[in-house]
């Protein structure tokens, strides 16, 4: 979904139709640990394929949680929200997005 789709205000406006303890599940792609260039060949190969795909930086994807308490470990890397025991995480380009869990007071 494109920036021009208020993106942020439609998550919020959802939320705000939800009772209090309500939680917001999210993971979104970004560009943030990739040289600019990878970043575009994949945003090209997803919409010649017709999947529309609008990376975020991490500042950006964080406005999806505004006015919701973010749970632990917060706003991170898709591969370090809560990895198993003993499991070695993958390199954060590897991933390639961010996640996290946030619960409306």
């Amino acid at each position: 979904m494109s920036d021009e789709d208020d993106p942020h205000g439609i998550v919020a406006h959802l939320m705000d139709a939800l009772p209090p303890g309500s939680h917001l599940a999210l993971t979104h792609v970004t560009g943030d640990f990739l040289p600019a260039a990878t970043t575009a060949r994949g945003i090209a190969l997803y919409r010649a394929r017709g999947i529309p795909v609008q990376p975020r930086t991490r500042a950006s994807i964080a406005r999806f949680f505004d006015g919701l308490e973010l749970l632990e470990p917060g706003l991170v890397p898709v591969q370090r929200w809560r990895p198993a025991p003993g499991v070695v995480p993958v390199a954060d380009a590897a991933a390639g997005g961010y996640g996290a869990v946030a619960r409306k007071a």
